[in-house]
């Protein structure tokens, strides 16, 4: 949840009741998708896509719930008493928490506001993966071929190690 809708694309009006632990009842506005740029031990990796977020406007902070991740998305959540990791699958590291003194969890990374971008995909890098979606998933034996014959214009590649 965020009360920052200019981090949201895919907007949909949604109103969804949410009951804060002070028993205050909050309702949504929206929801949406949010591109985010997590550091993991100090580097930056791939680009991620959070979706269902719910644009909340009378939250404070961001909030994002490690049961649902587990629960509804299969991730592995580790917590030790300075660092949550979150994998999906199991063994692959996403991104990461910092522990604050108060008990509160910061994710590592940043968000990219949606006035920064065009859409989703164009924050993302260009490998062949990319490419294999925005082809309407074309085998990627097909997209090297695009790629090493070049009869599309601007069509790039910058991990040319994949």
């Amino acid at each position: 949840m965020t009360p920052y809708h200019y981090w949201l694309c895919n907007y949909v009006p949604t109103c969804v009741p949410i009951k804060l632990v002070n028993n205050q009842t909050v309702y949504s506005a929206g929801e949406g998708t949010v591109v985010f740029n997590p550091i993991v031990n100090g580097k930056a990796v791939r680009p991620l896509e959070f979706s269902q977020i719910l644009h909340v406007p009378d939250l404070r902070n961001n909030l994002r719930s490690g049961l649902f991740l587990t629960c509804q998305k299969g991730f592995t959540v580790s917590i030790d008493t300075i660092k949550m990791s979150f994998e999906h699958p199991a063994g692959n590291l996403l991104f990461t928490a910092t522990i604050s003194a108060s008990n509160a969890a910061f994710l590592g990374g940043s968000t990219v506001p949606l006035m920064e971008y065009a859409s989703a995909p164009t924050t993302l890098p260009l490998d062949l993966d990319l490419w294999h979606r925005r082809l309407a998933h074309n085998h990627l034996e097909g997209v090297k071929r695009l790629l090493k014959k070049k009869p599309i214009t601007r069509m790039t590649l910058f991990k040319s190690d994949q």
